[in-house]
Order: C-alpha cells, then sequence, then structure tokens
C-alpha cells in the first residue's frame, strides 16, 4: 500500500494535467484573444501573428501554472481529506471507470464552459424583466428615466 504522499503525488499527476488547464483556456481561448487584442491596441502595439503569439503565451504560460497547481493542490487535499480518503481517491482513479474520469475531464470542461455561455445568454435575456418588477416592487428608482432606459436595454 501506498503512503499518502505517493497517493498525492499520483492523484496530482493524473488530475491536475497541463491539458485541463489547455482545455479550460481554448474554451475562452476567443474572449482572451479578443481582450488582449483591444488591450494591444489601446496600447499601439500590433503583432503580426496574433494566433501564433496567443499559442506561445498558452504555451508558456500552462508549463509554468500546472506545476504551480500541482504543489498546492496537494496542501488542499492535505487540508480537506483524511490519510485514508485520499487513498480511496488514489485506488479509484487507478480503476477503468477512475481512469475514464480522468481522461474525459477535459472535455467535460469545454463542454461545461461551451453550456455556461449558452444558459447565460439566456439567462441574460430573461433578467432585465425580473430586474425591472424588483427595482418596481422595492422603490428604487434611477433618477433619469434615460439612464433607467439605458440600464435595462444594456441586457437586451
Amino acid at each position: 500500500m501506498a503512503g499518502v504522499n505517493e497517493d498525492l503525488e499520483f492523484i496530482v499527476t493524473e488530475t491536475v494535467t497541463a491539458e485541463l488547464f489547455e482545455a479550460a483556456l481554448q474554451s475562452q481561448r476567443q474572449l482572451i484573444l479578443s481582450a488582449m487584442n483591444n488591450d494591444l491596441q489601446e496600447k499601439g502595439i500590433r503583432v503580426s501573428d496574433l494566433d501564433s503569439f496567443m499559442d506561445i503565451i498558452m504555451e508558456e504560460f500552462v508549463a509554468s501554472f500546472t506545476e504551480e497547481m500541482q504543489k498546492r493542490t496537494k496542501d488542499i487535499y492535505l487540508d480537506l481529506f483524511t490519510k485514508s480518503e485520499i487513498q480511496g481517491i488514489a485506488a479509484f482513479y487507478q480503476t477503468a471507470p477512475g481512469q475514464a474520469l480522468i481522461q474525459k475531464t477535459p472535455a467535460l470542461m469545454t463542454r461545461g464552459a461551451d453550456m455556461g455561455r449558452e444558459v447565460g445568454r439566456s439567462s441574460v435575456s430573461k433578467l432585465m424583466p425580473r430586474v425591472t418588477r424588483r427595482m418596481e416592487e422595492e422603490g428604487i428608482i434611477i433618477d433619469s428615466p434615460s439612464v433607467t432606459d439605458k440600464l435595462l436595454n444594456a441586457f437586451n
């Protein structure tokens, strides 16, 4: 039976991976790219190949980020789980279902992020009628009708 340190090493090596963070960043790539492009343009900086520049940033970021996240994740596990629980988690990850979960977690994250954006857009479109009703019910008044209209229309 492995010791807790070996179990933790196995857990973080299997679950806190560059592939996981790459999937998370990839799901936000367009948003990050757009924000970065706007920031660079505001500073008068032009990059000849923004996509390749973004690839370099992501690759360099993910490498150091993954290493630091693995170190810190071990501490979190030690704070949240007993030694017995850590052994059980490690044992699960060594099973076929555990390996399937590890392998499919990046896809779960990507699909979850896509779903979150979709549900978020849908929720925002339904938000302002509820906000307007609550403002009226709770007596919240914005002293300029044009500002109120702008506020309410900002989310439509």
